[in-house]
């Protein structure tokens, strides 16, 4: 398309990014065409639900339905489509490729023998179909706006193994599952590999959908569209902005998803991990057991005492500038500047001044200062002080993901800390702090194999970082 559209021309795209868009907007409304033309029966369906959804949309209501008139039902809200945001995608170069792309799909078996005005006619009748209408009452710019919003509300980012996005794509089938912030299932990526470089066994990205947790006879599948690490607010906004519906899943609803904590507040610290770790050893350890109490989720991670809303935002807002200081710091090659800032703000967290004021270990903005202040130990080869910070981030994700008993960022993050506690070993033989249980090989151990327990799930047995890390397990020798 570069070298068909000159620069000077508006159909030439800006980016690599726009470039991108015509191209899977076409394969998603391709694929939309032959799943709803398959059976003549949905087909006819589809007409009835598309006129429902054009009268429902002019009275400000938002239909989504799931089935076989899943991709007609598709449809922003109105608040989306007569937002300007809305309005620049739809004017951009990248759309109007889209649009002129479209065209031409549609008009591709257009016969000859018909007059420049039954062409055009029949023209706009196919490319109305394609884009999910089977009648010419509404116009193809309505059209195409529909479908850019369907398209971006169900298109999928592929991620690697390491959970890192590496591009975009389109798979009609799962965009059926609906949305749950307790979800059932997970999606991870098959990608192509070679074996050898005369093979070159490459394919497109396979989309697997897993059950990450059991599942009832009769339960719907779902998966979740956003980040299960934030608050209910931030992911009920979050869904209103992007896919412009109110979430009241089970967990969105107060004391829908419960923990168990101990009782005593100041017993949360690690509180996930040893459990875990003395889980994995038959609990053989003689101690009292905490009393456990159950806590509702969105408690154990925004949950604070003795703090109002005005003081917990100082907090968030000291540590934003102190976030911001630390990253000038890095820039200019000052790593000590870097570290003290970001101790700093952990600070705020997790020292108070008395009277009984606390905020949870498990609190969102400290789980992301602490991944920042991770970053900056393991690039300055502080290996001791990142085990600390890797046990709170494993904690907080244990929490975080409780529901969901299988997550990636999970595995991955334990796969991270088994690899400190080994380094660390290496070092330095014995425990990280005074009063720990194990040595640091022996929780390199229990790390990797909580890992794999995990990935199994959510990278699959054959894949190579599982692999990997049963070689981890069966080296590991304990003192």
């Amino acid at each position: 398309r570069r070298k068909l559209y000159p620069k000077s021309t508006p159909l030439y795209a800006n980016s690599p990014e726009e470039d991108a868009i015509p191209l899977l907007l076409r394969t998603f409304n391709s694929l939309k065409f032959l799943r709803e033309n398959s059976d003549e029966d949905a087909a006819i369906k589809n007409v009835d639900a598309a006129q429902k959804d054009e009268a429902d949309f002019q009275q400000g209501e938002t239909v989504v339905s799931c089935g076989p008139s899943h991709f007609s039902s598709l449809m922003v809200s109105p608040e989306h489509i007569h937002s300007s945001a809305s309005t620049t995608a739809f004017g951009s170069s990248a759309m109007a490729i889209a649009k002129d792309l479209m065209k031409s799909y549609a008009v591709k078996g257009a016969s000859s023998k018909h007059t420049n005005k039954e062409r055009t006619e029949n023209n706009t009748e196919a490319m109305l179909r394609i884009w999910g209408y089977r009648s010419n009452i509404s116009t193809t710019d309505l059209a195409i706006r529909r479908a850019l919003n369907a398209f971006q509300k169900n298109n999928f980012g592929i991620v690697d193994s390491l959970h890192s996005p590496i591009g975009e794509g389109v798979y009609p089938c799962a965009a059926l599952l609906n949305h749950s912030c307790s979800p059932n299932c997970i999606l991870r990526y098959k990608l192509g590999v070679a074996n050898s470089i005369e093979e070159q066994q490459y394919h497109p990205p396979i989309l697997q959908i897993v059950a990450c947790r059991d599942i009832a006879f009769g339960e719907e599948l779902s998966h979740s569209y956003v980040d299960l690490a934030l608050c209910t607010q931030e992911r009920q906004t979050r869904l209103l902005d992007t896919h412009g519906f109110l979430c009241e899943c089970i967990r969105c609803k107060k004391g829908g998803c419960l923990i168990e904590l101990p009782k005593k507040r100041e017993e949360w610290e690690l509180w996930p991990l040893k459990k875990e770790f003395e889980a994995q050893e038959g609990n053989n350890i003689c101690r009292p057991k905490p009393n456990l109490v159950k806590v509702d989720l969105d408690d154990a991670m925004a949950g604070c005492h003795g703090l109002n809303e005005t003081e917990q935002a100082h907090i968030i807002q000291q540590s934003r500038i102190l976030q911001e200081k630390a990253n000038q710091f890095m820039v200019e090659g000052d790593a000590c500047g870097e570290l003290h800032h970001l101790q700093k703000a952990i600070e705020l967290y997790t020292t108070r001044s008395g009277g009984g004021k606390w905020l949870s270990p498990f609190y969102g903005q400290l789980y992301s200062v602490r991944c920042s202040y991770l970053s900056a130990l393991l690039a300055n080869g502080q290996i001791h002080q990142a085990v600390e910070q890797c046990e709170h981030i494993v904690s907080f994700l244990a929490v975080a993901f409780s529901h969901v008993q299988n997550h990636p960022l999970m595995g991955l993050q334990l796969y991270t800390l088994g690899d400190l506690y080994a380094a660390a070993a290496t070092m330095e033989d014995g425990s990280l702090a005074e009063g720990a249980k194990y040595s640091l090989k022996k929780k390199s151990k229990l790390a990797y194999t909580w890992a794999k327990k995990v990935m199994t799930v959510t990278h699959g047995a054959n894949d190579r970082m599982v692999q990997t890390l049963q070689d981890n397990i069966a080296c590991t020798v304990e003192p």
